[in-house]
């Protein structure tokens, strides 16, 4: 999927513990793949050029449709449950969360 087709984009803007960094990325290695290939997703992740600390997991959802089946599958499937539960152990607080929907 192209980014540019989203219609919805999920933003998750997270602190990491200290020293988690590369428990991180390897994460998003696992992770992203298996978030990817339930539904027509993309996953980016960007750091904050004006708070360093600050990093932005974002996926980009073809329809509104893959977008609901994401969320039904971080509830139900057992491997993105685990991983999810494995994301909240490198986290130093709870993640904030918006939800995007295309308009043009």
């Amino acid at each position: 999927m192209n980014i540019e087709d989203a219609a919805v984009v999920l933003h998750l803007r997270i602190r990491l513990k200290p020293g988690c960094m590369q428990d991180f990325l390897a994460y998003v290695s696992d992770a992203f793949p298996v978030f990817e290939a339930g539904c027509d997703c993309k996953g980016a992740v960007y750091a904050d050029a004006r708070d360093p600390e600050a990093l932005d997991e974002v996926f980009y959802y073809r329809t509104e449709q893959d977008f609901r089946e994401g969320e039904r599958l971080t509830e139900h499937d057992t491997r993105q449950v685990e991983l999810l539960k494995r994301w909240r152990t490198l986290l130093a607080g709870p993640p904030q969360v918006d939800v995007q929907r295309r308009i043009l």
